[in-house]
């Protein structure tokens, strides 16, 4: 999935357009929930060298707070 395939998801499912919050780093982008203003995710772009591969490309890392009960069945889903 790519970061626009995302955006438009959660734009149609849970109202939430991505904030580009941090001037310094432009490619990070957080979706908050649309009633409670806290965020569910956030997409970044890091090297690869910054999570021990063995490239200097920037990859595209999406971290979800979920429940812990929930981590499991989401790990074995496709993307």
């Amino acid at each position: 999935m790519n970061r626009e395939t995302l955006f438009s998801y959660a734009r149609e499912h849970f109202k939430s357009e991505p904030e580009y919050l941090w001037s310094k780093l432009p490619g990070y982008a957080v979706l908050r929930h649309h009633e409670g203003r806290k965020w569910f995710a956030i997409v970044m772009n890091v090297s690869g060298i910054k999570l021990g591969l063995q490239t200097h490309d920037d990859l595209e890392v999406l971290e979800v707070k979920v429940r812990p009960e929930y981590i499991g069945s989401l790990r074995q889903k496709e993307v």
